[in-house]
């Protein structure tokens, strides 16, 4: 008997869609999304909203995923939260779609952007505070 191939592909890519109907879920956005696994098959789906946009291996450490299906009501009913759905096969690949805010958030809504403009203040503040006294200090 020939042994089954190994599966080390993670599930095809695919794109989840953000739609609305009133007759279902009481008119609330809900996400679609669909994908095949052809060696080994889909075991599940997670979903991720957050406001931060994240790349990169950073991603699968970050927040809550929580295991869903298709169609799945959005938490976030103002669309302005990045989107990750994340389909894991059978033996474990995985693949992840990301779903941009439909109406991202504002620069001056953004706590990350606050932090710069507040940790830039204090510095340019001790900056100014240093070459003060190094002038008094000179003049004495």
């Amino acid at each position: 008997m020939i042994p089954a191939p190994e599966d080390i592909e993670p599930p095809e890519s695919f794109k989840p869609e953000i739609a609305r109907d009133s007759t279902i879920f009481d008119g609330k956005w809900f996400l679609v999304f669909a994908t095949q696994d052809k060696a080994s098959g889909v075991d599940h789906y997670e979903i991720l909203e957050t406001r931060s946009g994240i790349v990169g291996t950073w991603i699968k450490r970050q927040g809550t995923w929580m295991k869903a299906e298709s169609p799945y009501v959005l938490q976030d009913q103002n669309l302005r939260s990045w989107i990750y759905v994340k389909a894991l096969d059978k033996t474990g690949n995985e693949r992840i779609a990301v779903v941009k805010p439909r109406y991202p958030l504002k620069w001056y809504e953004r706590w990350e952007i606050w932090i710069i403009i507040v940790l830039g203040l204090v510095i340019a503040y001790a900056v100014y505070k240093a070459t003060r006294s190094k002038r008094q200090g000179a003049r004495k």
